[in-house]
């Protein structure tokens, strides 16, 4: 089968589409492993530095006169109408998205590997703690570094791959492929049971090393928190490299937009000490809600914990102490799960809205 490559206007390579990819390595732009090559051709030919350099190798390859530029349309594709219908655009980017991920294997065996490695390391830390006045800080300090974990983990790995994808997004998004939406939401879906795989994963490893409260329901909201985090870090993820085009600075803003939520968790702060100017971001923190959530699955209001045979302080009688320390009621916990669904999806809807703007504007 032979491939025609254009880039404003003029053609690039045009031959056996098999040849495509040792075209393009020898005139510098090699295709790297496991990527796929239209999606590199794409990402390629939207480079403005790249495209004057294949013009001129294509020209120089072929003792034929120069393309005109005025023969071809820059925009092939009718600008009032998308090639396909939205049931079709949703399909195929979905279907492709899902690949792209299967087929990235070194991706997804490391965030396998780094899922199991920190679930066996926090579980390792905190091996089998014992019900007593000493494990109530270790078992909610396994806690918040288990949200931290699953938020900056897949936030991370979002923000590291996102930025490189766009560039194909806006080639196929100015050539009407399909619209914004049908993209966003395919790429959500698609790969989605991967980011319900590796909570669970670090769920099943690190719940029963740490020796929480052993019950299945117990284990099962925990899971649940944990996947709900997850997805959440992918949704900031996603809108920090909707709105950053420069990768170094889109990794940079993470940090900070993540570690406020984890210092009004409740954890590290106090409700009572949070100052007044800062005490929106308290009811914006998701740390905070899921924090709530699994404190209260962990320590029953009426579940007895064992203080030493001494004259020492005895801080934690039962749960409810535990509870009253930090804030938390158990009357929260449908409030809890609502709103950390409703932060998921207002990031997604901030990303949506930025990579849309940003994508406009390219047109």
């Amino acid at each position: 089968k032979d491939l025609i490559l254009m880039a404003e206007g003029k053609i690039v390579y045009s031959g056996p589409a098999a040849q495509a990819v040792d075209y393009f390595a020898s005139v510098g732009y090699k295709c790297p492993k496991h990527y796929n090559p239209a999606d590199y051709f794409f990402q390629v030919l939207n480079t403005p530095e790249a495209v004057p350099v294949l013009v001129r190798s294509w020209e120089e390859k072929n003792t034929s006169q120069p393309t005109d530029p005025k023969t071809y349309s820059k925009y092939p594709i009718s600008r009032r109408d998308y090639a396909q219908g939205y049931a079709s655009q949703f399909w195929l980017c979905s279907k492709r998205a899902f690949l792209n991920f299967v087929r990235d294997r070194m991706q997804t065996w490391a965030q396998l590997i780094s899922t199991t490695i920190m679930g066996l390391l926090l579980g390792l830390v905190y091996l089998q703690r014992d019900w007593n006045q000493e494990s109530v800080q270790d078992r909610t300090g396994a806690m918040i570094f288990s949200l931290m974990i699953m938020a900056f983990t897949s936030a991370g790995s979002t923000v590291s791959i996102f930025p490189l994808e766009r560039s194909i997004v806006e080639y196929e998004y100015s050539n009407r492929m399909y619209s914004i939406v049908s993209y966003y939401v395919s790429k959500f879906l698609s790969e989605l049971p991967f980011r319900v795989i590796y909570p669970t994963l670090f769920s099943i490893i690190g719940y029963w090393m740490i020796g929480f409260r052993g019950t299945f329901e117990a284990w099962l909201i925990f899971t649940i928190v944990m996947i709900l985090v997850a997805n959440i870090g992918q949704s900031i993820g996603l809108f920090i490299g909707s709105a950053f085009d420069n990768l170094a600075i889109a990794n940079s803003v993470m940090p900070i937009l993540i570690i406020p939520f984890v210092l009004f968790a409740g954890f590290f702060l106090n409700q009572d000490s949070t100052p007044d100017y800062f005490i929106w971001i308290q009811y914006i923190s998701f740390f905070y809600y899921g924090m709530e959530i699994i404190v209260v699955n962990e320590f029953k209001p009426n579940q007895i914990i064992a203080c030493p045979n001494s004259s020492s302080s005895c801080p934690y009688p039962n749960g409810s102490a535990v509870l009253q320390q930090y804030g938390y009621s158990e009357s929260h916990i449908g409030r809890d799960f609502g709103l950390l669904v409703a932060i998921f999806f207002g990031f997604r809807v901030l990303g949506l809205a930025f990579l849309a703007f940003k994508l406009r504007k390219t047109k």
